[in-house]
């Protein structure tokens, strides 16, 4: 039933060595139920995208999958998902081509709204951190990106920030209230 809902929702990878799809692969990778990276599952996901390399539309379903965990709520779940990024990222640069900047982004993002104080937080920050430093200034290019689009609610729209004249703001709220 599950693969039947997977095509139809336009999912384009699917293994039958393992005979699961990119989407649980990754679904399994970042589940909150495991303590620390699984390497083999990891190594899955990225033989998976770069055998897909050729395929079209690879790269942005793979950019979809990766990006729909690393907006995540959990912090665990968001601390696995920056793991598998950053291992995609690395090994799968060929494939992903153009996307590898939005994913840098998504994991700026973590950094900018982990709104957690917790342990778990706290590392997957960390991590986040390390993932972009790793990338050197697309990874700062990234996280200014981040930072000028204000952060907003990882999977939401981003909002970005203007530096408006507080004229300007006054005129734009009380335009509004009028409608109201």
């Amino acid at each position: 039933m599950k693969a039947i809902s997977n095509v139809l929702k336009g999912v384009t990878y699917h293994n039958p060595q393992w005979g699961e799809s990119l989407y649980e692969l990754c679904r399994r990778a970042t589940s909150r139920h495991i303590d620390r990276p699984d390497e083999i599952i990891n190594q899955q996901v990225v033989y998976m995208i770069n055998s897909e390399m050729h395929a079209p539309f690879a790269a942005k379903d793979a950019c979809t999958c990766l990006k729909r965990r690393l907006q995540m709520d959990h912090p665990q779940k968001q601390y696995l998902a920056i793991i598998l990024t950053s291992k995609v990222l690395q090994e799968c640069h060929a494939a992903l081509g153009a996307f590898q900047g939005e994913l840098l982004q998504e994991v700026a993002y973590i950094l900018r709204t982990a709104r957690s104080s917790s342990p778990a937080a706290a590392r997957t920050r960390q991590v986040a951190m390390d993932v972009l430093r790793h990338f050197g200034s697309a990874g700062g290019e990234a996280y200014r990106v981040a930072r000028q689009q204000g952060g907003g609610v990882p999977g939401g729209p981003r909002i970005e920030a203007a530096n408006r004249d507080p004229a300007d703001i006054a005129a734009v709220r009380a335009s509004l209230l009028d409608e109201i």
